[in-house]
């Protein structure tokens, strides 16, 4: 069960994106188009070479996971891409010509595609929780390659990770991955808890994250084996600078409490570390 007094603790950072305009979050569990959730017009344009990395990137490691080929893999991807019904029916957002991986709604639709195709190849949940420590890291690789961030000397300490974790976080913002996002400031007792062997937790609140119409598809799908770009680049973060375990996990919410279960709109995703 969530632990909303955790998630209400210590939450002193806000950032915003400098784009007004939030994700289009039409899903399965979303209602039929109406003027409360016709959000289409307000996916945003994504900027610079995070979209290319995060698609490139996940071909390269899922052929490094299999026996087939790069093309191979391509064409499987190509095939629930170029399928019209699962289109229509989850992304409605989605206009032809379709590619553009800098448009907001194709690229959440391409993300379900590629985790769609994934969950094919790697069939089971050992595969797939090895697969995407390793996109994480190569996901970082090539975002430090292409970027100015660099990580910190390894560290027991939690403390001095928050500026690196925060320059992968705006870094993230700024790609326009999400509209925002909220961290709390790690200090000198959550060093002390990792010294003396406790478990640490670390929560992100993350409004409006691309993938979120993909990931709850996949959910909707009953996969726990589905989109997150955030939460992996962030974990593989923490992976480099702290010598211990980094587990994730993410909830959705709906930040406007609705009466009506039906009217359910998820815009805001948490992301929950575990570092042990």
């Amino acid at each position: 069960m969530l632990d909303l007094e955790y998630y209400g603790k210590n939450f002193v950072k806000e950032e915003k994106s400098s784009d007004s305009r939030i994700n289009g979050l039409l899903g399965p569990f979303s209602p039929p188009l109406t003027p409360l959730t016709k959000v289409c017009d307000t996916y945003p344009i994504l900027v610079g070479i995070l979209p290319q990395i995060c698609n490139d990137v996940f071909v390269s490691t899922l052929t490094s996971f299999t026996k087939q080929t790069e093309s191979e893999v391509v064409a499987l991807i190509n095939t629930t891409i170029n399928n019209e019904k699962i289109r229509m029916k989850s992304f409605p957002c989605v206009t032809t010509p379709l590619g553009n991986l800098n448009d907001g709604a194709f690229f959440d639709f391409n993300a379900y595609c590629l985790f769609t195709a994934a969950s094919t190849l790697l069939p089971t949940s050992d595969d797939r929780s090895i697969f995407l420590i390793q996109l994480g890291k190569n996901l970082l690789n090539s975002v430090e390659q292409t970027t100015q961030i660099k990580p910190p000397p390894r560290t027991n300490n939690l403390s001095k990770s928050q500026t690196y974790i925060d320059e992968i976080l705006k870094f993230l913002l700024k790609s326009h991955f999400m509209s925002s996002y909220t961290i709390q400031t790690f200090d000198e007792f959550d060093d002390e808890d990792l010294a003396k062997g406790n478990e640490v937790e670390v929560t992100i609140s993350v409004k409006d994250p691309i993938t979120i119409t993909s990931a709850m598809a996949r959910t909707g799908e009953n996969s726990r084996f589905s989109p997150d770009f955030i939460g992996l680049l962030v974990q593989a973060a923490f992976s480099r600078i702290l010598p211990h375990e980094i587990v994730f996990d993410k909830y959705f919410m709906d930040s406007i409490y609705r009466s009506n279960p039906t009217e359910y709109l998820a815009d805001e995703q948490l992301e929950m570390f575990t570092i042990r």
